[in-house]
C-alpha cells in the first residue's frame, strides 16, 4: 500500500500521482504544510524532482493557482525543464505561471514598471561586452583609456558592488575622498541612467529598488506570489537574498532548496551564509534534509562524507545509499604530471577498449584549467577522443592564439591572418583608421598585410602615432624572423609571450582571469620546449637526413597546433570529458578521475590564508567526489611543473588524508622512464603485463591493430629494454610513437 506523510490520503487521492515514487524525506518536503521550508538537498538526492513535485502538489492537492507560484532558478534551461516536467505530472499546461531565472524575472518586472523604475520603455540590457564598451566612454582621451583587461576589472568591481546592493552613494569612503573605482562608478551610474542602460547586475538591484520605493507595486506582487520556490539557494548573493526577503514579507512562503556543502562560487558573489541566515530571517522555518543519494556507490558516498565533515561551518547532513558498496576509491601516487597523464590515458584506453565504459561515461576533473594541457597532449598522442567542458581547448584560448600568431609571423611575416590578429594586440596605437588604410592597400594592390603596412607607414598614409607603432612592430617581427634558425623553439616561444608584451598585458588584470591567462602563456613556453625535444628524438630515428625545413621545430610545432584544432574534438556522445571541478557541478559520470590532488594545488595555495577559503576548497573536493557514480580514481604527483617551474607542493592533499582507508586503496604508479610499473607492495592496475621471462620483442614491419586508428605497420624502433619505443604508421596516414610494451597495440603476428 502506498504510504504518504498524510494518512488521510486515499489510494485514489490526486496526491498519489504526485507522491508516487518519492522516498520518505522527499515526500515530507513535497507535502509539507504551508510554511517557510529549507530543503537541504545533498548531491544526487533528487532536489529537482522535489521542486517540481512541490509545484504539482500545491496545484493539484492544495488548490493553489499557478498564478500564485513563483519559481526561481539559475539557468533558463533549468527553468524550461522545471515547467515541462511539472506539466507532465499534472497532465495539463501551466498557464501564466512565472518560472525563470533571477535576471529574467527582474527584467520582466522592469519592463512592466519601467516608469516607476526610472527607465525608458525601450531600455537596453548590456551584456558583458556592451558593458565594457560603455565603460570605455568614461575615458574621452584615448591615451588614458585602460586596456580591455583593466576594463573588465573595472566592470567586475561595479558588479560586485551591485551584487551587494550598493550604489555609489552607499560606498563608505571613511571620510576620505572617493577612490578611482568609486569615481568611475559614479560616472558610470550617471551615464547609464541618462541613456537608460541596464547591465546584468543592475537588473537585480533595480528590481529590488522598485519594490523598496513603491509600496503599492510591492503589495501587488506579494498578494500574487504566495508561494516562492528557489533552486540552488546556496548560490544566491546579497541582493538576491534581499529580493526574496522583501517579496515574501510576513505572509508568503519560501521553499528554498540548496546544499551548503556544494557552495563553490564565492568568487562570483555567492554567499553560503544565506543558507544559515534563512532560518534567522524567515519565520517558522522547517528544515528537511534529503540525504538518500541515487547516484553513487556506498564507498564513494562514505568518502565524500568523511571529507566534508571536517568543515565547521555547515548545517550538517550525511549522504547514504541503498546501492551496493562498489569498488574502493583508488588513490594513485605518480612521480610527476607526465606520468599522471600517461596513467590516465592508459586507463581510459583500457576502459574503452574492453567496453567497461564508453568515452562519454568518463570525466577527468582538475582544479585549474592549465592542468588540461598535459592531458590533452597525451590524449592526442594516444588517439583518445575528448572534449573540454566549460572552457576552450588549450590551443583555442585567446591568449594562446595571440602567442601562436606571433610565432607564425616569426616563421612568415606574410601570414595575413596572424598579422591581423596581433598587429594591435597588445594595444599599441594602430587604430581602426590605420587598419582601414592597410586593408585598402592590401586589397587594391594585391599585397600581403605586411607589405601593405610597410607602404602605408613609409608613404605617410597613416598618422604619426600609428607609423611609430607599425615601425616598432615590424622591427620586432623582422628581428625574430631573421634569427629564427639560430634560436630554439623555447626561445622563440618566450619572445612571443614576453617580448611581444602579451604577458605584461594580461598581468594588468589582477583578478583570476588575468592570472589564469598568464599561467596558460607560461604553459605554452613549456609545451614548446617539450615538443622540441620530442621532435629531435623523432627525427633522429624517423628521418636522420631531414632537410633544414623538415627539421625546423617551429614549423612542425605550428603544424601540430593547426591539426590539433581539427582533430580529437569528439562529439557529446563519443568523447571523454575534461573539465574543472567547478564546471562539473550538476553533472554525473559513471567513471571519474580527479587529478592533481596535491597540497598547494587542491586545496589551492591561495586558500591557505583563510579558514573560509579552505572550507570552500573542501566543498569543491566534495563536489568532485560526488560526480562519480560507480568508479572514482584520485591521483597526485610527487613533483609537478607548471609553466616551466616546479610548484611548491607540500605532498598529497589533506583531503586524501580525510578519506578513511576503509573506503580506498593506495597505489603507486612507478615511472622513472614513463613506463608504467607498480610497486610490488601495491596491487597492479594493469591487467596484462608479461613477466620478464615472457618478454616479447617486436620489430620493424610487424603488423599491428589499434582500436581507434585501425591497422598499421611498425616503421621504426628506438631505445632498449623498458624504454624501448616503436613508431607505427597506420592505414589512415597517422604516425605515432608507442612504448613497446603498450596495451594500446595488438601485434597481429604474435
Amino acid at each position: 500500500m502506498l504510504t504518504t506523510t498524510n494518512p488521510s490520503l486515499s489510494i485514489d487521492s490526486p496526491a498519489n500521482s504526485v507522491l508516487d515514487q518519492l522516498n520518505t524525506a522527499q515526500r515530507e518536503a513535497v507535502s509539507a504544510p504551508r510554511q517557510n521550508l529549507l530543503i537541504l538537498a545533498g548531491a544526487g538526492s533528487g532536489k529537482t524532482r522535489v521542486l517540481i513535485h512541490r509545484i504539482a502538489w500545491l496545484i493539484q492537492t492544495q488548490a493553489v493557482s499557478p498564478l500564485e507560484i513563483l519559481a526561481v532558478t539559475f539557468t533558463n534551461k533549468a527553468a524550461s525543464e522545471m515547467k515541462t516536467r511539472a506539466q507532465n505530472i499534472l497532465n495539463h499546461p501551466i498557464q501564466n505561471m512565472w518560472i525563470g531565472t533571477f535576471h529574467g524575472i527582474a527584467n520582466r518586472l522592469l519592463r512592466t514598471h519601467y516608469r516607476e523604475a526610472g527607465l525608458k520603455q525601450n531600455f537596453e540590457i548590456l551584456d558583458q561586452t556592451d558593458q565594457i564598451r560603455v565603460i570605455k566612454q568614461l575615458f574621452p582621451d584615448e591615451k588614458e583609456t585602460p586596456n580591455n583587461t583593466e576594463l573588465r576589472d573595472i566592470a567586475n568591481q561595479f558588479n560586485r558592488w551591485k551584487d551587494q546592493g550598493l550604489r555609489s552613494k552607499h560606498i563608505d569612503t571613511l571620510g576620505n575622498s572617493p577612490g578611482y573605482y568609486h569615481r568611475l562608478y559614479e560616472q558610470y551610474e550617471t551615464l547609464c541612467n541618462k541613456e537608460s542602460l541596464v547591465d546584468f547586475a543592475e537588473l537585480l538591484l533595480r528590481a529590488h529598488e522598485l519594490w523598496l520605493n513603491n509600496q503599492g507595486i510591492l503589495d501587488r506582487y506579494r498578494e500574487r506570489f504566495r508561494h516562492i520556490l528557489v533552486d540552488e539557494f546556496q548560490d544566491t548573493n546579497d541582493v538576491q537574498f534581499a529580493w526574496l526577503k522583501i517579496l515574501a514579507g510576513q505572509e508568503n512562503y519560501v521553499f528554498a532548496v540548496g546544499d551548503d556543502d556544494q557552495s563553490i562560487y564565492s568568487w562570483r558573489g555567492a554567499q553560503v551564509s544565506n543558507m544559515y541566515k534563512f532560518q534567522q530571517t524567515f519565520e517558522n522555518v522547517r528544515t528537511v534534509s534529503l540525504e538518500r543519494n541515487y547516484r553513487s556507490t556506498e564507498n564513494i558516498l562514505n568518502a565524500a562524507n568523511s571529507v566534508i565533515k571536517h568543515n565547521k561551518a555547515r548545517l550538517g547532513k550525511s549522504l547514504w545509499t541503498e546501492s551496493n558498496e562498489g569498488d574502493k576509491i583508488r588513490v594513485v601516487a605518480m612521480i610527476n604530471e607526465f606520468a599522471e597523464a600517461q596513467f590516465v590515458a592508459e586507463e581510459c584506453y583500457r576502459w574503452i577498449r574492453y567496453e567497461i565504459y564508453r568515452p562519454a561515461d568518463i570525466a577527468i576533473l582538475y582544479r585549474n584549467n592549465w592542468q588540461a594541457r598535459v592531458l590533452e597532449q597525451e590524449f592526442n598522442q594516444v588517439g583518445l577522443p575528448y572534449r573540454i567542458h566549460g572552457g576552450l581547448r588549450f590551443f583555442e584560448r585567446a591568449e594562446i592564439r595571440f602567442a601562436l600568431s606571433y610565432l607564425r609571423l616569426f616563421q612568415d611575416p606574410q601570414a595575413d591572418i596572424a598579422f591581423l590578429r596581433v598587429v594591435n594586440v597588445p594595444p599599441r596605437g594602430v587604430g581602426q583608421t590605420a587598419m582601414d588604410r592597410i586593408l585598402e592597400l592590401s586589397k587594391g594592390q594585391n599585397l600581403s598585410m605586411w607589405d601593405a603596412a610597410a607602404i602605408a607607414k613609409d608613404n605617410q598614409q597613416v598618422l604619426p602615432k600609428a607609423k611609430r607603432s607599425l615601425n616598432t612592430f615590424s622591427h620586432y617581427i623582422s628581428n625574430f624572423n631573421q634569427r629564427r634558425d639560430n634560436l630554439t623553439l623555447r626561445q622563440l616561444a618566450t619572445a612571443a609571450v614576453y617580448d611581444s608584451g602579451l604577458f605584461e598585458y594580461y598581468g594588468k588584470d589582477k583578478g583570476e582571469t588575468g592570472r589564469s591567462r598568464q599561467e596558460n602563456l607560461k604553459e605554452l613556453v613549456l609545451a614548446a620546449e617539450q615538443f622540441e625535444q620530442s621532435h629531435k628524438d623523432r627525427l633522429s630515428v624517423e628521418n636522420p637526413n631531414a632537410t633544414k625545413e623538415e627539421a625546423c621545430a617551429l614549423t612542425a610545432f605550428l603544424d601540430l597546433v593547426a591539426l590539433d584544432s581539427r582533430e580529437q574534438q569528439g562529439s557529446d556522445t563519443e568523447a571523454i570529458n575534461l573539465m574543472t571541478v567547478h564546471a562539473g557541478k550538476g553533472l554525473e559520470f559513471p567513471c571519474v578521475v580527479m587529478v592533481g590532488m596535491e597540497e598547494g594545488l587542491f586545496p589551492h595555495h591561495a586558500s591557505s590564508f583563510s579558514v573560509a577559503s579552505v572550507e570552500e576548497e573542501r566543498r569543491l573536493a566534495y563536489v568532485g567526489i560526488t560526480r562519480a557514480m560507480k568508479q572514482l580514481t584520485m591521483t597526485f604527483a610527487n613533483s609537478r611543473t607548471s609553466f616551466g617551474k616546479s610548484l611548491a607542493l607540500q605532498g598529497h592533499s589533506r583531503f586524501l588524508n580525510e578519506i578513511s582507508k576503509d573506503h580506498c586503496i593506495h597505489l603507486t604508479y612507478k615511472d622513472d622512464t614513463l613506463v608504467p610499473r607498480f610497486s610490488t607492495k601495491s596491487p597492479p592496475i594493469r591487467t596484462s603485463e608479461p613477466a620478464a621471462s615472457e618478454e616479447v620483442n617486436h620489430h620493424k614491419h610487424e603488423r599491428v591493430q589499434h582500436s581507434m586508428f585501425g591497422d598499421g605497420v611498425v616503421v621504426a624502433e628506438q631505445g632498449d629494454g623498458a624504454s624501448r619505443k616503436l613508431q607505427v604508421k597506420f592505414s589512415n596516414g597517422k604516425t605515432s610513437w608507442f612504448l613497446a610494451d603498450t596495451d594500446f597495440l595488438t601485434f597481429i603476428n604474435h
